[in-house]
């Protein structure tokens, strides 16, 4: 991760959100993570289904998200092949695309995913990495303050 970049990122209501590059300088990744739902409202499964991480293109150009992967302590996903974010973009990686179409009215096939493991509800680390391996965002997410109450299942 790049230790400016670092600085750039803002945690509001739960969410992680970024200033834009040219606030952060050129070192700011174009794909970053945007939101982590890690523990969702009224989950009373053994299994929180409804989880999902949301990244954005901040960039000017598409980038192909093939081979890249999505990793935590907890979690694994690998992009499919012809997997892509277009400039200004989010895209959805879910635990479970159908049950979280269902919630939200979306259709699964608009979603990436199932990732395998589960977020912890607690707190860890994520990693997007590219299809070499290299860092290209880094997250660190906490149910203690400063994250706000409500993102912990409220």
């Amino acid at each position: 991760m790049r230790s400016s970049w670092k600085l750039c990122r803002l945690v509001t209501l739960g969410l992680s959100a970024a200033l834009g590059a040219g606030a952060c300088g050129a070192e700011a990744p174009e794909v970053l993570f945007s939101e982590i739902h890690y523990h969702p409202a009224l989950e009373d499964d053994y299994e929180d289904r409804h989880e999902f991480v949301e990244i954005y293109n901040d960039g000017s150009s598409k980038v192909d998200l093939s081979g890249w992967k999505l990793v935590g302590s907890t979690v694994s996903f690998e992009f499919p092949d012809g997997s892509s974010i277009a400039p200004g973009e989010y895209r959805v990686i879910a635990k479970n695309r159908d049950r979280l179409a269902q919630v939200w009215a979306l259709e699964a096939s608009t979603l990436l995913g199932d990732y395998t493991g589960e977020l912890d509800n607690g707190k860890e680390t994520l990693w997007l990495l590219d299809g070499d391996g290299a860092e290209i965002d880094k997250l660190t997410y906490d149910d203690d303050a400063p994250w706000p109450v409500a993102a912990d299942a409220l």
